[in-house]
């Protein structure tokens, strides 16, 4: 089967799927730093905006945890070679210095993408972190699990946006 070239992309492909995420969002962000027990709630806002003729979307956001300032960014894209999304995601909280890079084979309902990072241990142990971003009527949902290093999966974020 033939690659897609990014201008059909963009016409009728993943690429003019992910323009439906473009906008400027308001709601609550929730973690979950042990299972079933909300450790924060807080408000959120933020941008998902097309960057490099439509190539990717940037994802600027910020929020709290507790009484801490949290920002964040996501680079957002599908790659036609690989078909499939790929996330670059950095924020003040979560990651440290560290850069999580994500991927996810495209289905018809959702987005979602599954990354890793090590945990502090020695030695390193890595643990799995999936993100879904979809829609509930016009609110863009993002969910984060994280999976323990045995396989476990529990929610770890939820953002909740609305339009703003």
């Amino acid at each position: 089967m033939e690659k897609m070239s990014f201008a059909i992309s963009q016409e009728r492909g993943k690429h003019k799927d992910l323009q439906a995420f473009v906008g400027k969002w308001k709601g609550i962000s929730r973690v979950w730093l042990e299972a079933g027990q909300l450790s924060d709630e807080s408000p959120i806002e933020g941008t998902i905006e097309p960057v490099l003729d439509g190539r990717f979307l940037l994802h600027r956001y910020t929020t709290r945890f507790k009484d801490r300032d949290i920002e964040g960014l996501y680079l957002i894209g599908f790659d036609l070679q690989s078909n499939q999304f790929q996330v670059a995601w950095v924020d003040s909280f979560h990651m440290s210095t560290a850069i999580m890079f994500s991927k996810g084979n495209p289905n018809d309902q959702d987005f979602e993408v599954l990354g890793s990072f090590p945990d502090q241990q020695e030695p390193p142990q890595q643990w799995g972190w999936r993100t879904d971003m979809h829609f509930e009527g016009p609110d863009l949902v993002i969910i984060a699990y994280i999976i323990t290093p045995t396989g476990q999966s529990g929610k770890a974020t939820e953002i909740r946006y609305q339009p703003a």
